[in-house]
């Protein structure tokens, strides 16, 4: 049972972004601003959008984007 409650209600940072009020777009801005501490820049959004758009399942897309975003240089080593 605690396993799928886990599974429902999921991580904060999960409930934050699966908000049906906001768009993919909107999504992508608030986890680039969480993870890296700074706005996206212009060509990142495109990007990451096509990156969830070739992947049919949509919640493993924003996991395999999140993943990415955490195991990058710019998480790993600011200066």
């Amino acid at each position: 049972a605690a396993r799928r409650a886990w599974k429902s209600s999921g991580p904060p940072a999960a409930r934050r972004l699966a908000g049906p009020q906001q768009s993919d777009t909107d999504r992508l801005k608030t986890l680039l601003r969480r993870v890296y501490a700074r706005e996206p820049n212009p060509n990142e959004i495109p990007q990451l959008q096509i990156f969830l758009n070739q992947n049919p399942n949509r919640n493993e897309a924003w996991k395999r984007l999140c993943h990415s975003l955490l195991i990058s240089n710019e998480f790993l080593y600011r200066s």
